[in-house]
């Protein structure tokens, strides 16, 4: 799938930095809660501590490739966030635990982009990310009635408990704000929402959602 990503990447970027109507870089400050859509029960019970980040992102925008107006971004994250889940009954349980932090790289694709108030941006796509470097500490604990425990230490499982890639929905607002000819600095807020599984082999199907605060520097190369 890396290489995919990067295949995809290469090729947007050969095509849309031609055609591009702007090209801009931002520096993002981020918010990470990890969550599940299930409800919790008298066997089932999670709990999510949201975490923080930073990224850094490279955006070309208004740009056409085969004749399609689309906008694209490609992004460096780091977030982190906590887990805790617990699934079982009287026969058993099994319970994990995990401060996690993430390195990944992505490619986002706006293809719904609508313009208002002469610089205003609205754009609606999809992200597409790769993890590229990881952190963890945790234990996952296996409990079975009548034999001795099992306990792992997650630091030693990363490779089995990651999931290493994601594709989530993507929005952004963003305003340009002129400072000097056709150089524009930009306020962003984006929202990530995943629609696929942030790690396996635990109790619970965990997501993430992600928000970007982010400030950059835009220019402008047509109208």
């Amino acid at each position: 799938m890396l290489k995919t990503l990067i295949f995809l990447s290469i090729y947007i970027l050969n095509y849309s930095s031609i055609f591009s109507q702007q090209i801009g870089i931002s520096a993002a400050f981020c918010t990470n809660q990890y969550f599940d859509l299930k409800k919790d029960d008298g066997h089932f019970l999670t709990q999510y501590k949201m975490g923080d980040g930073f990224g850094i992102q490279l955006n070309l925008e208004n740009s056409n490739i085969n004749a399609h107006p689309l906008s694209v971004s490609f992004n460096l994250t780091k977030y982190d966030g906590q887990i805790m889940t617990r699934d079982g009954g009287r026969a058993g349980s099994n319970n994990t635990r995990a401060d996690v932090t993430k390195y990944i790289v992505g490619l986002s694709i706006f293809l719904i982009n609508v313009k208002m108030l002469d610089e205003l941006e609205l754009n609606f796509g999809v992200n597409f990310n790769y993890l590229l470097f990881y952190n963890m500490a945790g234990e996952q604990l296996f409990q079975l009635g009548g034999r001795p425990d099992r306990k792992y230490n997650l630091a030693e499982r990363t490779v089995d408990i990651l999931q290493e890639f994601n594709i989530g929905l993507q929005s952004r607002i963003g305003y340009n704000i002129r400072v000097y000819k056709n150089w524009y600095l930009v306020p962003e807020y984006n929202f990530y929402l995943g629609m696929t599984n942030e790690f396996n082999h635990i109790e619970s199907f965990v997501k993430s959602y992600r928000q970007f605060f982010l400030l950059g520097l835009m220019k402008r190369f047509s109208n």
